[in-house]
């Protein structure tokens, strides 16, 4: 298959669905499943494929939302999918049960080429948290490390739920940008 840009992958999927979920199998589905594998780790292959095949019925239902004016890539989209498809997987047939992010995970999401982008990615997440005032850094870890809800956190942290997806949100920009600024895009 000869590589095809975000924007040809994007229109056959709207033109040709079946062809276009096809040809996003075969570009991303190994990325796909090591997501999927990572935040169900434990669970029946069988519940893993049903897992990833909801991630591309998925992208193929919201592939008109998909914009690359905002900055990100078809291929980070598809990852963003794969990772809520999962933990929603995880969260409605695991209740009660902690879904711990671990350096796989991250690896995955942060999206990097190579082993020495990937550490430096891992130094730049981990000086990032060290670096938040309280409650930021709990909200943040709790969020992202275990996986708790919003309303979990600001319970356990009492405070309000205003001012624990107000944390999340100077947090993610702060990685953000301290990844931009090391040339790895999130």
């Amino acid at each position: 298959m000869k590589p095809m840009t975000d924007e040809q992958l994007v229109s056959l999927i709207k033109k040709n669905p079946d062809k276009g979920i096809a040809a996003a199998l075969e570009l991303y589905a190994g990325q796909v499943k090591t997501i999927c594998m990572a935040y169900l780790s434990g669970c029946s292959p069988e519940d893993i494929e049903e897992t990833i095949a909801d991630c591309f019925v998925m992208l193929w239902k919201s592939i008109g939302r998909f914009d690359p004016q905002k900055g990100y890539s078809l291929k980070s989209y598809l990852y963003g999918i794969a990772r809520k498809t999962a933990i929603s997987w995880f969260r409605k047939h695991r209740p009660g049960e902690t879904l711990l992010l671990d350096e796989e995970i991250l690896k995955a999401n942060i999206d990097i080429e190579n082993e020495t982008e990937t550490r430096e990615a891992q130094q730049i997440l981990h000086a990032v948290v060290d670096a938040m005032d309280e409650p930021d850094r709990s909200v943040f870890i709790l969020r992202f490390f275990y996986n708790q809800r919003v309303a979990e956190i600001a319970r356990r942290l009492q405070i309000s739920q205003k001012r624990v997806e107000n944390g999340l949100y100077r947090g993610k920009e702060k990685l953000r940008i301290m990844l931009l600024k090391r040339g790895i895009e999130s």
